[in-house]
């Protein structure tokens, strides 16, 4: 393959890493579906890579990917919502919500892909609004570069939600979460604006996801629900002041 080159993921979720090599941080993952385009092959079988959904650039293992060919393009395209299992000669596979499916008249496929005998959990179930999607997401586990039910992360869960209820795309990470949309004052605040957190050096580091003008919904241990407040997010059980307030943004 060269530089340039279109892949799409072909496995449930792939490690999207700081470095090439499996002992480095992950950063991010590819869920099924998603093409990549290859901006450097490098020894063994990494690749540097650039996400095509939002423009993420990290390493990953080259195959853990396919060439899109004219067999990956069908005309229409849909986001599992919740999770579908493909189930195999022996095993079934769990594909995240998230991974995006072509439709044809015959067949559900990722890039040309049969999948068949698969078992359906919520694939065509409509969410409406980013909450209501990220309340699909409590308990999950938080996964430092996760976007998916196995573990998330903040950003990942704002990023995974406004996707499925078809908002206004998001960057991968909150810094650049927090430089999309419009501000919103903290008396005009509802229920799917984001509100972004700093750290002591006033940098944004986490976000969270407004369900009504008291409470937030965010990845912080697991996916909770906390209180927010105009100093920032209070711990719901323990009464701590956690992330502290730096702004309000509205998608749409």
């Amino acid at each position: 393959m060269s530089a340039k080159d279109t892949l799409v993921a072909m496995f449930p979720f792939v490690p999207l890493r700081a470095k090439p090599n499996d002992r480095s941080e992950m950063v991010s993952q590819v869920i099924a579906g998603e093409r990549i385009t290859v901006l450097e092959n490098l020894d063994g079988n990494w690749l540097k890579l650039r996400c095509n959904h939002d423009g993420y650039e990290g390493y990953a293992d080259s195959r853990h990917f396919k060439y899109l060919d004219s067999s990956g393009e069908e005309s229409a395209t849909m986001y599992v919502s919740q999770g579908v299992t493909f189930v195999g000669q022996r095993i079934g596979v769990v594909f995240p919500a998230g991974t995006k499916l072509s439709i044809s008249p015959e067949y559900l496929s990722i890039a040309g892909r049969p999948l068949v005998g698969f078992k359906m959990k919520s694939l065509y179930q409509t969410l409406h609004s980013m909450s209501e999607v990220a309340m699909t997401f409590i308990g999950v586990p938080y996964l430092w570069g996760g976007r998916t039910f196995a573990g998330i992360d903040c950003s990942g869960l704002t990023q995974i939600s406004a996707q499925l209820c078809g908002s206004k795309p998001l960057p991968r990470d909150a810094s650049d979460q927090a430089k999309v949309g419009t501000v919103v004052s903290w008396g005009d605040r509802q229920a799917n604006d984001l509100a972004f957190f700093v750290n002591k050096k006033d940098e944004v580091t986490h976000v969270a996801i407004i369900l009504c003008p008291d409470e937030v919904i965010h990845a912080s241990g697991s996916v909770r629900i906390d209180t927010l407040s105009s100093d920032g997010i209070i711990h719901c059980e323990s009464g701590e002041l956690t992330h502290k307030l730096h702004s309000i943004k509205r998608l749409r």
